[in-house]
């Protein structure tokens, strides 16, 4: 929303191996943006 913000997330070794995987593929969706860039 701001440019610049930084938003940081962590996970945690509670959580158990099983989710890493789950979790990478669940940032990846999140990387991509179904808007076009601006153009100016």
């Amino acid at each position: 929303m701001n440019d610049g913000d930084l938003e940081e997330f962590w996970y945690f070794s509670l959580n158990g191996n099983a989710g890493i995987k789950k979790t990478q593929e669940l940032f990846h969706l999140l990387r991509q943006t179904p808007y076009l860039s601006k153009t100016y």
